[in-house]
């Protein structure tokens, strides 16, 4: 197991996943809605058998929100954005995990990835970029300077890194994955965390290599076809942040989350600012 810390400083574009080439476009695809294919209820059955453990169902903020969450609103904590089962299917070898990001004061995050068997195959930290704010304080009239993540709120991403000593998704293996918002670099008794799983599934259409130069509106629709659901997600918000006015875009956006029971997510400002916090 390796594990890394790094500096960085967050992207000001959202890095999207890799994607395979492609082939045979279907007709009917393009002339469909962008959310024809999106289900009403988004499913994963879990694999079965003595490695497989639950998934703690915690996709939103997990631990004592404290000062570390911004946001006035105290209903406002971090979405990790996979499906009310908490799995997501991939065909990746390195995916993207999403999550959505409120306004925050944290250090950083901590992104830790373990195996069936709860052995952590990986993890890492990384300190945000911050900028400062000075306002007054009505009750005293002094002056108090605030630092805060630069662009949040907004969507985060993370791509399990290649070059990093992992060996990637085992094809038919599940993974749980746990992002730690760290609030205080030295205690870490009041850190926020948010759960997900991945299920690499096999390629068994090659589909990898067909997808990759289609429209990715094409790519999206076969994805979520497949219910690969972080290949669908990642393209979807890379549409949505190219086009963020566009209403056929919205409408699936919607859609998508509400078959995931992301409803929660519906109404934040997740495309101003959508941005990946891996090195580049």
């Amino acid at each position: 197991m390796t594990s890394f810390t790094h500096s960085s400083r967050l992207l000001s574009l959202f890095t999207a996943l890799t994607l395979g080439l492609a082939v045979n476009i279907p007709v009917q695809v393009q002339a469909q809605s962008v959310g024809t294919k999106i289900p009403n209820q988004w499913e994963f059955s879990a694999p079965s058998g003595p490695t497989s453990n639950p998934l703690p169902e915690n996709r939103e903020g997990g631990g004592i929100r404290g000062d570390c969450i911004a946001d006035n609103n105290p209903n406002t904590v971090p979405i990790a954005l996979v499906p009310k089962s908490g799995v997501g299917t991939t065909i990746a070898q390195y995916p993207t995990i999403f999550w959505y990001m409120p306004k925050t004061r944290a250090w950083g995050v901590q992104v830790v990835v373990r195996d069936a068997n709860n052995k952590e195959v990986y993890s890492i930290k990384y300190p945000f970029a911050k900028y400062s704010r000075t306002r007054i304080n009505p009750e005293n009239g002094r002056s108090i300077t605030e630092g805060f993540v630069v662009g949040s709120p907004g969507i985060m991403s993370f791509t399990l890194p290649a070059s990093s000593g992992l060996s990637g998704l085992e094809t038919g293996e599940e993974y749980h994955w746990q992002l730690s918002l760290m609030c205080d670099e030295i205690d870490r008794s009041g850190d926020f965390y948010i759960n997900g799983g991945f299920q690499r599934v096999e390629d068994t259409s090659g589909l990898a290599s067909r997808v990759q130069q289609l429209p990715m509106e094409q790519q999206f629709a076969m994805y979520v076809d497949k219910r690969l659901w972080y290949e669908a997600l990642g393209t979807l918000i890379e549409m949505r942040r190219e086009k963020p006015n566009d209403r056929n875009l919205i409408e699936a956006w919607d859609k998508l989350l509400k078959s995931a029971a992301l409803d929660n997510a519906l109404g934040e400002p997740l495309f101003q600012e959508a941005r990946s916090i891996n090195n580049q």
